[in-house]
């Protein structure tokens, strides 16, 4: 989502696998707290859903993502479980 030459809004996939793709949306520092995370997800969320795909939304530090609980919630994500998560390094 844009405004002139600004991010407003950014919303796509970090991950996809097994039908399911995790979402990542981001807004400019100016247009935070707008509701323009809210607008950029939920059209993100009905193109998976057209597409067969289910978004997904994880939070990874349920204490200071508060940023991303809240636009999840008010979309209908809801706290389902803790997963243990393995990063892997690969390279340098």
């Amino acid at each position: 989502m844009m405004k002139g030459d600004d991010i407003v809004s950014s919303c796509q996939s970090v991950f996809v696998g097994d039908r399911r793709v995790e979402i990542y949306v981001e807004n400019g520092e100016r247009y935070r707290r707008q509701g323009f995370a809210i607008l950029c997800a939920s059209a993100f969320i009905e193109h998976c859903l057209e597409k067969g795909l289910l978004p997904v939304w994880s939070c990874w530090d349920y204490e200071w993502n508060i940023a991303s609980i809240n636009p999840a919630q008010k979309l209908g994500s809801s706290k389902k479980k803790n997963v243990q998560v393995k990063y892997v390094r690969v390279g340098k």
